[in-house]
């Protein structure tokens, strides 16, 4: 029976390679892991923040009344490049104090909203909410709606 050495230098690049997979399976593998604790905790971040209301909301948050309409599926992807879907809202192209991915308290709704699209120019409405049914949309119509930014 032969035993063959072992080189214990496996940067050299002289081996044949399998203990640098497995390394590199290594660090993805931890890669993954980071990444899936990243967004779990992104995710019951925004859980938590849907079940705020302004009373015990942070301090420093901005409160504004907007004219708010409504949009149905398009079949295009919004600005952040996500298909709309209802927690999604539209804000005017040249209102400077939102940002893509800024969050909204709409007090109507007493429901956290995400910034993922802006609305073309000519739009008269501060604000447009994604909506999935059409009967709710025109019941909806163009109303005053109070906001708090987050």
């Amino acid at each position: 029976m032969k035993i063959k050495k072992v080189d214990q230098n496996i940067w050299k690049g002289e081996r044949d390679g399998t203990s640098c997979c497995v390394i590199f399976a290594l660090i993805i593998l931890a890669l993954c892991i980071w990444l899936l604790w990243a967004w779990n905790d992104e995710t019951l971040e925004y859980t938590n923040m849907e079940l705020k209301s302004p009373q015990n909301a942070n301090t420093g948050e901005i409160e504004l009344s907007l004219n708010a309409t409504c949009y149905l599926k398009t079949g295009y992807t919004m600005a952040n490049g996500e298909y709309p879907e209802w927690g999604y809202v539209a804000v005017k192209r040249s209102d400077e104090r939102f940002v893509m991915g800024d969050m909204i308290w709409i007090e109507y709704y007493n429901k956290v909203f995400i910034v993922g699209d802006v609305l073309p120019g000519e739009a008269d409405a501060d604000i447009d909410i994604f909506m999935d049914d059409e009967t709710e949309c025109v019941e909806f119509g163009k109303r005053d709606v109070e906001v708090i930014l987050l």
